[in-house]
């Protein structure tokens, strides 16, 4: 199994610009959070600890630390990241999944709202003259994996048919990102 992967690095000028408050951390203190991304091999592991958040992409498995879990296909857990859809919604519809404590789900999703915590923050921690070739970077990776995928569909892949599901989702994740950095003035 692979180790952790730390995304602090990343993350940390978009959580440094978002301000992140020690009444709002200290709500969150000592909870750890699984989203997991039904189609890729792989879950984002969020810790909250006193005055900080650490992120990290972690393998698949269960976390028996977590004190919340959430689940569902990569392309709605952005449209849930970017406020393009109902959190509610898409588990009344069953196409999303949580497990544990709701209440942390809920103070997630309410710091996320409250700090506009998108995508587009991401990007806008790039330094400006790195944007628009880490768009297009982003935009040809999207086109490949598009390509990919579109080529595992149509051919009967066999041994190959798994890395569908991940080559889309993939796919999904870089032209997403792509559009952030351009939309970032």
């Amino acid at each position: 199994m692979l180790p952790a992967l730390p995304l602090d690095p990343l993350l940390t000028p978009v959580l440094e610009r978002a301000a992140l408050c020690t009444e709002e951390m200290s709500e969150l203190q000592g909870r750890r959070l699984v989203v997991e991304p039904s189609d890729l091999p792989g879950a984002l592991v969020f810790t909250f600890g006193a005055e900080r958040l650490t992120v990290a992409f972690a393998p698949v498995a269960k976390d028996a630390h977590a004190h919340a879990h959430i689940r569902g296909p990569t392309a709605r857990l952005l449209e849930l990241l970017e406020g393009n859809i109902d959190g509610d919604a898409l588990f009344f519809a069953r196409e999303l999944e949580i497990e544990g404590e709701v209440a942390l789900v809920v103070a997630l999703r309410n710091l996320i709202e409250t700090r506009e915590l998108r995508l587009e923050s991401l990007a806008a921690s790039i330094p400006p003259s790195l944007r628009v070739p880490a768009s297009a970077g982003c935009a040809l990776a999207a086109r490949l994996l598009g390509d990919a995928a579109h080529l595992l569909e149509r051919v009967d892949a066999g041994p190959l048919r798994p890395l569908l599901a991940p080559t889309r989702a993939l796919n999904i994740l870089f032209a997403a990102f792509a559009r952030a950095c351009g939309d970032v003035r």
